[in-house]
């Protein structure tokens, strides 16, 4: 258990998934693949206008991070979360009737289709930037999902990670860059427009 993104060994790609929910709104998830210099190969973010229950989110999450990587022809896979109850049923092959248990199976059965395929667990704040492409999600009217497209904090957030610095010194870089884009939302706030 870690409280810091650490890179990838040479040769893997690791997956960040995470999950977020605004009551009466929806959920948003993020996925994040990232190399072995800690660079970001692609993102993935969705809003789905139900809400879940977190653990359904977060196996959600993991999911079309595990199913995005699948189907960029990855090979050496490390999917990386912050939710434990997700990671331990991943690594202990948990699956049961409930639907966390039939999406686990999902990404399980995904998952043998890597030459290596690795469960890792990290706290809030090395899961950072997959947080914050799963509350970009809520910008979206759309459920469609959207790949590649990383916001400019969330890639300044990658960069921080990508730094050797302590975890205290990475939290307050992060808080300093969420209270700037608190700040600029005031100033320039965002405009939900139905699609026609």
């Amino acid at each position: 258990m870690t409280d810091r993104w650490t890179k990838p060994i040479m040769g893997c790609i690791k997956l960040n998934t995470d999950a977020s929910i605004i009551p009466g709104t929806g959920m948003g998830i993020g996925a994040v693949l990232r190399d072995s210099e800690g660079h970001i190969v692609t993102s993935l973010t969705r809003f789905y206008p139900e809400e879940m229950a977190i653990e359904v989110a977060e196996a959600i999450a993991c999911r079309e991070g595990v199913y995005l990587a699948r189907n960029l022809g990855i090979q050496n896979l490390i999917a990386e979360m912050d939710s434990l109850i997700i990671f331990n049923k991943i690594r202990e092959h948990s699956t049961d009737l409930s639907y966390v248990g039939n999406v686990v199976a999902d990404i399980l059965d995904v998952s043998s289709s890597f030459v290596c395929f690795e469960p890792s667990y990290v706290r809030r704040c090395g899961n950072s930037v997959a947080h914050l492409l799963a509350r970009h999600a809520f910008s979206f009217s759309h459920s469609d999902p959207t790949i590649g497209n990383v916001p400019e904090h969330v890639i300044r957030a990658a960069n921080v990670q990508n730094c050797d610095l302590s975890h205290r010194e990475q939290c307050f870089i992060l808080q300093v860059a969420k209270k700037k884009k608190a700040q600029l939302a005031v100033e320039r706030p965002l405009v939900y427009r139905p699609v026609a």
